[in-house]
């Protein structure tokens, strides 16, 4: 008798290299995902940190702004209690501009500007206006070695 041939076209070895492709094409995806998650966690990680700095700074001056306005209502001698805080005062004729900066980290800090009101007998009016709560950042050194600087 004629023996029939089992099977014939991809046979055992064809699906075992089709196989082989899938598990790795997984194994490259897989890989990618954990690069891509990790990547996701540490960039929200410094989100964070930035965050928590930010508000630190911010509550920070807050502070110096309700020492600010404590020390100008209790009358005269005001501006030197406060420039040996840090803060800069420029008297002007019914006005005076206060200006402050709060570190926020190594390479950023807030900077603030308080306008203040006065009457024309030099008396503080009670009235103040913020003119500037700005995030500043300063300028790096040339000395990193190994960064490009793009934005210049």
């Amino acid at each position: 008798m004629k023996e029939k041939q089992i099977g014939s076209g991809i046979g055992a070895g064809g699906i075992s290299i089709l196989a082989i492709f899938v598990v790795l094409c997984l194994a490259t995806l897989a890989a990618l995902s954990l690069v891509s998650a990790r990547a996701d966690r540490n960039l929200a990680e410094k989100n964070a940190q930035a965050s928590v700095e930010y508000y630190q700074a911010d509550a920070r001056a807050e502070e110096i702004l309700h020492e600010l306005l404590t020390a100008v209502q209790s009358g005269p001698g005001w501006e030197e209690a406060l420039r040996a805080d840090g803060v800069a005062v420029v008297r002007q004729e019914n006005a005076a501009v206060a200006s402050y900066q709060v570190p926020i980290n190594d390479s950023k800090s807030l900077s603030v500007e308080i306008s203040l009101t006065f009457s024309g007998e030099g008396r503080f009016t009670g009235e103040w206006k913020r003119l500037r709560w700005q995030t500043l950042v300063e300028e790096e050194s040339e000395s990193q070695e190994g960064t490009l600087n793009l934005l210049r």
